[in-house]
């Protein structure tokens, strides 16, 4: 006969109570005993035992089951209530009375629920009358709980097996310690029953850590005890709680772990109270667990926003310019003669008689004064101009305003539109914000065929230079309705500047325009802070309204992706920034996108946590997707990828996600999971240390520094104890922690998470070290082994100390080994240095091949040092000595000088030229011989040589050949062949290797520093150099102070990038420096080709000869008879560029130069001066001048940069000059006694006059400019 068991509670004792009838003794449910059939009985039992076992969805779903083939069935309905609100009911431990337990997230009210009815009404008066009373229970426990709820919080739960109020032990010390941290505890005793349910219910609701005290063997499975923290542990499987939470402190003296049930070990958080450090580790643990608790799984609340349609402006309210149309005026029946005349006038212009043409001008224009071909033939004249087509290559042609009117005004259609095309062409050609702002509203109020290009190209010029008067001059060229063009300029003013008042105009047309909506919110984001606090709801939606749901999750991704990075620094503020910002996708295709990309971060960088929130999101959004499945199980593992994985022996096929990964998996995705379980298997006893969560940046300073507290003052507890054991360990642990401070001030000044992962790296090597973790203390039991051990290394080194003072003194003793080290340490270094100076004297090359200079120098050193202090033994001890003895002395002294004397001789009084034939021997020779003289005697290949730079004083003869494919080794920050030149470099040709070099702070392709003489060298190649710091660039060398710089060339393509620094660049010399001594720079020349594109430059000084030109006495500076021919573009934007010709910024003078070739500094965002001659010049010395030089630069600078035709800013006097630009000498005179004296502008003039240039010097032919003789 089959045993009865309780479907409720599983009770096997029973009590029949009347007809058909029987009450379980445990529980003192009723049922029909053999009423009901044995499928339905049977199907009942399985259900309810889900229902014990928290399986509610399990429950439910086979109580549905029962009841669509019983609907009568009462208890099928009566099961279903407690699976829908997840109530349990318990029985007390006497057995008299069932307790309801809740494991749902609140206390339900069933009395109005449809099945709890059902059940009432189908039910035997006796069970009807029991769910009644059952009902009634659980809703008085409701009312109380909600009545108390606010009145009580509870941090933490906690449970002891074996505990005596009366005495003190040391679990009612761990309660006081966590009252006094103001943590509330709800302590269930050894009499559970009496807790009331609604406050345990409560606890289990609030509290963020339960401590289960396993203090005595027996007790694990008592009603109360069991239900308490089964609950707990449902709630960390539904991830309300973490399970680590749950912290078992073990009493290991009486109680085995064994003895504990295995689901509470299963934790991982196991404190061991018979350590000394328990109250502090115990207070520890409970503190990082409250942090890090989870209070639900995270859930996205969509928020929802419904699209208003934007309102969009009809016209924007402007003055705009209405276009005419050219051509109204009509000439009629003009005579043949006139027609010819006219010819004649232009034919006489083309011969360039402008003097008869005026008069035949004149003549015709008395007879018709409206004629425009006259006026415009009049204009031609009064300007030297031969025909129309030179006319149109002019801007300053276009200056007499009222004649161009006149001529405009009676001009035919086909001439005023010709007329009006070639000066907008003109225009565009310059492409000049000073041309379209003078020129544009003019222009624009004809209706020519080029309007519509030469307005769009003055809108282009507008955004390029962020010029306000050309912009508001732009929009007048709009019509008020065209909408479009308004919102696209505005949009692109918008986002060349990142101003948001463009953004702003754009919302104020179409408060619908989702970029400028999106680009103004972003606008909130710049900083770190806002990227992790910003969170202003009312705004966000306010702008929402008008965006699509697909913009909407575009601009969530931005911030998604500005968060994420910085995320370390606080991973609370983090998540509640991505769950603020992710309520408001509402396609789950796009939320799960982000979401991938949030828990691939997150995996990545360790936060595994984090990682399985998202992700678990995700699968809620899209449960279909095996991929999520599978990375959710490397993240449940700790494992960032399959290789992690397979060495963790992670039983991954135990794991719930398991079953439904394959499920969604098909054939090949299956095989690739099964061949991964099978590798697994290989390493089943090599188990990898699971991976912890990484910390954040915010609680790993605030646990590092209360580990540095804590056991800091365990250490001061220790002092007071006796001993000097004891006190030599203190120390040792003290010097063991002092790192750890650092660590904390270092991890507080990082912004890099890759950084972060490093240092966190260290700490935790460092922590392995010492056999310690953050949240644990120094134990008394180590620090007295750990004096132990240094006791024994203590008397090792002392044993080591003395044995060392005995050999020492038998070496004294011993005589033969006196004989030796006299042997070894006098004789044999005299006489190995005596042979290598004998080569050195006869062939040096081979010696140098093989030892430095500075090698042989100490050793002649050592040899003189060796024949002192032997000659002072043989004056002050002879006659102590034998006669053998002081033979020795003499013959080591006279072998001393005899190498000095060889030294001086190869090196100073008799110097040998060494040739060299290959790029080997010029590494090895010019470094270890820096002051011999060589030669080349053939052209030297470089290509394989990455060539490091060494200091220079002798002298390198090229002989006219050439070193090619010259390449600097990259970890230098100063680079040229030479570091330092003292000596003499000439007859050399350089040609650098094609090669771009990054975070350069000087360079010259010769010498980064000349102090000596470069001669008939040139320089041929293309580099880019790359720079955040002030650097010092120059073709020749970089600086020069007391050098020398003659006849030599530089053919170089540079691109220099800049980088919020200051930049000193010159074609020959990059910077000449203050000096009292003799500094040239002649006859030499410059054909650079250089582009400097500035990201937030301080300074840029850019010249053909030099970049900076520092004070000079005039007697002692002799900068002429030079020529640059330098094209120079800067781009970018920085605080000021100061550009010249000839010199950047100069604080000396200069003579006999002149300079041809291009500035451009158009597209550079930033003031400054440019000059054809300096860029700037500042000497209050006005006899020493600029003079006798010329300049014919092309010079294209934009507004806010000041230009002169000599000199952009003026401090100083420039004299006997001239440029072929019309614009005046000087962009700004620095002060009111600076002048330029006897100087032209029209090259022309100087033919006449000559300023005083010296023939003597100066090739002047003809109508061609002057050359040097």
């Amino acid at each position: 006969m089959r045993e009865r068991v309780c479907k409720n509670c599983g009770g096997r004792q029973y009590k029949v109570v009347g007809q058909n009838m029987v009450k379980c003794m445990f529980c003192g449910t009723l049922y029909v005993d053999e009423q009901a059939s044995k499928e339905e009985e049977v199907l009942t039992v399985g259900a309810y035992e889900k229902l014990r076992d928290c399986q509610f969805d399990q429950a439910k779903e086979e109580f549905d089951k029962i009841l669509s083939l019983y609907p009568m069935s009462f208890e099928g309905h009566y099961g279903k209530v407690q699976a829908k609100y997840k109530i349990v009911f318990y029985t007390n431990k006497r057995g008299t009375s069932k307790r309801p337990r809740f494991f749902g997230d609140e206390i339900p009210s069933i009395l109005e629920d449809e099945d709890f009815k059902l059940a009432v009404k189908n039910a035997p008066s006796e069970v009807a009358k029991t769910y009644n009373d059952q009902a009634k229970r659980i809703e008085k426990i409701r009312k109380s709980f909600l009545e108390e709820s606010s009145k009580k919080h509870y941090d933490i739960i906690a449970c002891a097996l074996n505990f005596d109020k009366n005495e003190e032990n040391l679990v009612s010390k761990t309660i006081e310690e966590l009252k006094k941290q103001n943590l509330e505890v709800y302590f269930v005793q050894d009499l559970p029953q009496k807790e009331r349910e609604e406050d345990t219910f409560q606890a289990l609701q609030m509290a963020k850590a339960f401590i289960f005290f396993a203090n005595d063997k027996k007790g694990y499975n008592a009603g109360e005890i069991k239900n308490l923290y089964d609950r707990y542990l449902y709630f960390a499987s539904q991830k309300k709680k973490t399970k680590s939470s749950l912290i078992v402190a073990l009493d290991s003296v009486n109680v085995s772990i064994s003895d504990v049930p295995k689901e509470l070990i299963a934790c991982k958080s196991v404190v061991d109270m018979a350590q000394t450090s328990f109250l502090q580790d115990i207070q520890v643990k409970v503190k990082k667990e409250m942090e890090n608790s989870v209070q639900e799984l995270a859930k996205i609340d969509t928020v929802k926003i419904e699209k208003v349609e934007p309102q969009r402006k009809a016209y924007v309210d402007i003055e705009s310019i209405s276009p005419s149309e050219l051509g109204h005026y009509h000439v009629d029946n003009i005579e043949l003669s006139d027609a010819n005349k006219i010819k004649w006038i232009f034919l006489t212009l083309k011969n360039g008689d402008f003097a008869s043409a005026s008069d035949l001008i004149s003549k015709s224009l008395e007879k018709d004064a409206n004629n425009s071909e006259l006026l415009f033939a009049q204009l031609m004249a009064e300007n030297n101009i031969k025909t129309q087509e030179e006319f149109f290559q002019s801007i300053a042609n276009f200056r007499d305003k009222e004649k161009i009117d006149k001529i405009l005004t009676y001009a035919s259609k086909d001439f005023a539109e010709y007329f009006v095309d070639s000066w907008e062409n003109l225009i565009i050609k310059l492409d000049s914000e000073e041309y379209y702002n003078a020129f544009l509203l003019y222009l624009a109020q004809y209706s020519s065929p080029n309007r519509d290009n030469f307005v769009e190209k003055a809108e282009n010029k507008a955004v390029e230079s962020l010029n306000e008067e050309l912009i508001d001059k732009v929009l007048k060229c709009f019509k008020s309705d065209e909408i479009e063009r308004f919102v696209e300029f505005y949009f692109m003013l918008a986002q060349k500047s990142d101003d948001q008042k463009y953004y702003q105009k754009i919302l104020d047309i179409d408060e619908g325009h989702e970029p400028s909506n999106i680009a103004l919110l972003l606008q909130h984001f710049k900083t770190d802070e806002d990227k992790l606090e910003y969170r202003d709801r009312e705004k966000i939606e306010a702008v929402f309204k008008y965006l699509s749901e697909s913009t909407r999750a575009q601009f969530v991704s931005s911030v998604v992706n500005m968060i994420l990075p910085i995320a370390f620094y606080d991973l609370d503020k983090a998540e509640a920034q991505l769950d603020f910002y992710l309520s408001y996708v509402s396609e789950n295709a796009k939320l799960v996108e982000i979401l991938r990309i949030i828990t691939n971060t997150f995996q990545e960088q360790g936060f595994f946590k984090q990682a399985e929130k998202y992700l678990s999101i995700a699968i809620s959004k899209d449960n279909s997707n095996g991929e999520l499945y599978w990375q959710l199980i490397k993240v449940k593992a700790h494992c960032k990828t399959d290789n992690e994985l397979i060495m963790s022996n992670v039983k991954i096929s135990q794991m719930p996600e398991w079953e439904t990964l394959l499920s969604l998996s098909n054939e090949e995705q299956t095989e690739r999971y099964a061949e991964i379980t099978s590798k697994m298997n290989l390493y089943s006893g090599e188990k990898m240390a699971f991976r912890e969560d990484m910390p954040d940046k915010m609680h790993l300073i605030q646990d590092l520094k209360e580990f540095v507290s804590r056991n800091e003052k365990i250490l001061l507890e220790m002092e007071k104890q006796e001993g000097e054991r004891v006190l030599k360990g203190v120390k040792y642990y003290r010097l063991q922690l002092k790192p750890f401070e650092s660590y904390i001030e270092k991890i507080e000044n990082m912004s890099d998470f890759k950084e972060y992962q490093d240092i966190f790296s260290k700490l935790n090597m460092r922590l392995e070290a010492l056999n310690l973790t953050l949240s644990s203390s120094v134990n008394v039991i180590d620090l007295l082994n750990k004096d132990e051990g240094l006791k024994t290394i203590l008397q090792d080194e002392k044993t080591k100390e003395k044995r060392r003072t005995k050999q020492i003194k038998d070496i004294r003793k011993d005589k033969f080994l006196k004989k030796f080290l006299y042997i070894f340490l006098e004789l044999f270094p005299l006489l190995f240095t005596t042979l290598l100076l004998i080569v050195l004297v006869f062939a040096p090359k081979e010696v140098y091949l093989y030892f430095s200079q500075e090698f042989l120098i100490v050793l002649v050193i050592l040899s003189t040092i060796i024949g002192a202090v032997n000659l002072i033994v043989f004056i002050n001890i002879r006659h102590k000595l034998s006669k053998k003895w002081n033979i020795a002395n003499i013959a080591l002294f006279s072998i001393a000088g005899l190498n000095l004397i060889l030294m001086c001789c190869g090196l100073y009084f008799f110097p040998v030229t060494m040739n060299i034939n290959s790029a080997k021997e010029m590494q090895v020779l010019l470094k270890n011989a820096s002051y011999s003289n060589f030669k080349l005697t053939k052209d030297i290949d470089m290509k394989d040589i990455s060539w490091t730079s060494v200091n220079f004083s002798g002298t390198l003869d090229g002989d006219g050949h050439s070193i090619t494919n010259l390449q600097f080794n990259e970890k230098q920050d100063r680079l040229g062949l030479f570091k330092r030149n003292s000596g003499e470099i000439k007859n050399l040709n350089i040609y650098l290797a094609e090669k771009s070099y990054s975070d350069i702070f000087k360079f010259g392709a010769i010498a980064r520093s000349n102090h000596g003489l470069i001669e008939n060298c040139s320089v041929y190649g293309t580099v880019v150099l790359n720079f955040n710091e002030n650097a010092t660039i120059g073709g020749i060398c970089g600086t020069m102070s007391g050098g020398r710089v003659l006849n030599c060339t530089t053919n170089l393509t540079i691109t220099i990038n800049i980088e919020q620094a200051t930049l000193k660049y010159g074609g020959l010399v990059g910077e000449i420096g203050n000096g009292s001594s003799q500094t040239t720079v002649n006859k030499s020349t410059n054909n650079a080709n250089v582009v400097i594109n500035s990201n937030g430059s301080e300074n840029i000084y850019a010249g053909g000869l030099v970049g900076m030109l520092r004070h000079f006495d005039a007697e002692n500076i002799n900068i002429s008879q030079n020529a640059s021919n330098m094209s120079l573009s800067v781009n970018g934007n920085g605080g000021r560029v100061v550009a010249g010709g000839l010199v950047g910024q100069g604080y000396s003078s200069s003579k006999n130069n002149y300079a041809t070739g291009k500035i451009d500094t158009s597209n550079f965002v930033g003031s400054g001066y440019v000059g054809g001659l300096y860029g700037q010049y500042e000497n209050s010395t006005l006899s020493d001048s600029i003079k006798t030089s010329y300049s014919v630069v092309q010079l294209n600078v934009g507004d806010s940069i000041k230009v002169g035709g000599l000199v952009g800013g003026l401090g100083g006097k420039v004299s006997s000059s001239f440029t072929n630009l019309t614009i005046d000498f000087a962009g700004e005179i620095k002060f009111s006694s600076a002048q330029a004296d006897n100087c032209l502008k029209l090259t022309t003039k100087f033919y006449d006059e000559r300023l005083g240039f010296d023939e003597n010097i100066w090739n002047i032919t003809g109508s061609a400019y002057p050359t040097f003789k």
